[in-house]
């Protein structure tokens, strides 16, 4: 009898070494966690192997929100939003479900980096984005972003759907060098059961457009100026938005004269120059009509440039990747100096780049 006491004791014990590490690493019963991608402010992405062996990425609440009536509600309103979703450059959501009361998202796994991390290795590295590079990748999210738009409900009726938080962060480059939109955890719609209380702002401070950091009511028009500021970003080699301070940050959003593109670069093609300002426009009308006007004007301009194959990508961030080269965040808005300079504006396999110059 000891030794029967004593085996379920050990065994007791033991389960209870081992659980933790087996409902870290087993997920749902069908999904084995590999590594922590990231995390945000509501959730975290795990790298996980499906079943079947096909590599997926498995969102959940962070531990110490599960218990948040506010975060449950987004995150079931995204996982409502995501089966309606379809597009080929948007991360498809794979499954949706429950461990326990804690809900969870599968979605396809996109095998590259994010745009903020390709942006810093070319940064680090000293030079600019190929500018084939960088229209395609604009072209291919408002494609994406046009199609979130106008997705309907099952009943037919518009969703009014707004991403309300484009960034690089939430752009996601494959190994062929597509992009794929992410993230529409603060996305709203008129579906949506959570709403947004008047005066709380969701999304990336650094990447609103006006009437968004001001609270007011938006439309699909905000995305668009989002996509602006990351295409400005991408050609200026510094941020727009971004100060010192989020109070600053903000400033600049509602108050400052923002700067044109062509004020900050030199040798920009004047029909990539006003693609970006009328997508930066303050007033919501003088923008692009929708974001489908927008993809065609990037496409039109990217005609000039190779499209960037699948074989140059893999050499181009190859040699971002060199022994010795670091990556480097763009400097902030606020403290820079100098202008960026465009170079020859050949072939993407000719390493057409932007490259910084004095002023």
């Amino acid at each position: 009898m000891r030794r029967v006491g004593k085996a379920l004791i050990m065994n007791t014990l033991l389960s209870r070494l081992v659980k933790p590490f087996t409902q870290r690493r087993w997920f749902a019963g069908r999904y084995r966690l590999l590594r922590r991608l990231g995390a945000g402010g509501m959730a975290e992405v795990w790298l996980a192997q499906r079943d079947d062996g096909r590599a997926v990425a498995v969102k959940r609440i962070l531990p110490h929100l599960t218990d948040n009536a506010s975060v449950r509600l987004c995150f079931r309103d995204e996982a409502r939003l995501g089966k309606q979703l379809r597009h080929r450059h948007l991360v498809r959501q794979l499954d949706h479900g429950y461990v326990g009361q804690d809900p969870f998202m599968v979605f396809e796994f996109i095998d590259g980096v994010s745009l903020r991390q390709l942006n810093e290795l070319a940064n680090g590295a000293g030079r600019g984005l190929p500018v084939g590079l960088c229209l395609r990748i604009a072209a291919e999210v408002a494609e994406a972003l046009d199609a979130a738009h106008k997705t309907c409900a099952p009943d037919g009726s518009t969703l009014n759907l707004v991403h309300r938080d484009v960034s690089p962060d939430n752009i996601l480059i494959d190994a062929s060098g597509s992009a794929h939109l992410a993230d529409f955890g603060v996305a709203r719609a008129d579906c949506n059961q959570r709403i947004t209380a008047n005066g709380s702002l969701c999304g990336k401070l650094a990447y609103m457009a006006p009437q968004q950091a001001s609270a007011e009511v938006i439309d699909h028009r905000a995305d668009q100026f989002s996509l602006g500021v990351v295409l400005f970003e991408l050609f200026a080699r510094r941020r727009l938005l971004a100060d010192r301070t989020p109070a600053k940050t903000l400033g600049r959003i509602l108050y400052a004269d923002l700067p044109s593109i062509t004020e900050v670069t030199k040798g920009l093609p004047s029909e990539v120059a006003m693609i970006i300002d009328r997508a930066l426009a303050r007033r919501p009308e003088e923008r692009f009509a929708d974001c489908a006007e927008l993809a065609v004007a990037l496409r039109d301009a990217l005609c000039r440039f190779e499209a960037c194959g699948g074989e140059v990508y893999d050499g181009y961030i190859g040699s971002l990747r060199s022994p010795g080269l670091r990556a480097a965040p763009l400097p902030l808005a606020a403290v820079v100096a100098g202008r960026s300079s465009v170079g020859r504006w050949a072939a993407l396999t000719e390493r057409t780049e932007v490259a910084v110059a004095a002023a």
